[in-house]
């Protein structure tokens, strides 16, 4: 068998049903920016279940949010990105379609202020967004200024290039590089 699963739970499934069924594996996945493979013979090599990956370093956000200075930040900000705008948001719109404001309420009550804000400004953006191609174009681009021009143009008025820290060193320095504002050109691809 042949696998390249996207989680754990389905990795480990498939590689027990080959050893219990004494078939061989190839197993294939991904790490961040980093490929792995195991081939995994029953009865003469390891199986993918008898070995433990190392746990994963997080990341912390500011890292993420400010100052990605690895191919890793940008791969686990894109990956929150997309969860965020495709998965998270959606399903709060359709717990708040179903259930109506019962569903804010209840994440009031809960006590996830977090959680109740992040909600209500995804139905603010859902109800602002026209039911149209023009409405989801002018959505995208909407994401695509906020992310890669306005956001970077705010960091670097906080911080601009001649910016010192308190020790006074450049703060643009070391792990923490200066970006770059792209605003969005309908002529470059």
């Amino acid at each position: 068998a042949i696998n390249a699963l996207d989680n754990v739970e389905a990795r480990l499934y498939v590689d027990s049903q080959c050893v219990l069924h004494r078939l061989p594996l190839l197993e294939s996945g991904t790490s961040g920016a980093k490929g792995n493979t195991q081939v995994v013979l029953p009865g003469l090599s390891a199986s993918y279940g008898s070995s433990v990956d190392p746990p994963e370093p997080a990341v912390p956000v500011c890292t993420l949010k400010s100052f990605p200075y690895l191919i890793e930040h940008t791969l686990q900000w894109a990956r929150d990105a997309f969860e965020g705008e495709f998965a998270n948001a959606p399903g709060s719109l359709r717990k708040w379609l179903d259930a109506g404001d019962t569903y804010l309420a209840t994440l009031q009550e809960e006590g996830a202020s977090g959680s109740y804000e992040t909600a209500v400004q995804v139905i603010a953006r859902a109800a602002a967004v026209p039911p149209s191609s023009l409405g989801c174009a002018l959505w995208a681009l909407g994401r695509f200024a906020e992310w890669f021009d306005d956001g970077i143009t705010s960091l670097l008025q906080t911080h601009p290039p001649s910016h010192m820290t308190e020790e006074g060193s450049p703060f643009w320095s070391g792990s923490r590089r200066m970006p770059t504002p792209t605003p969005y050109d309908p002529a470059v691809p």
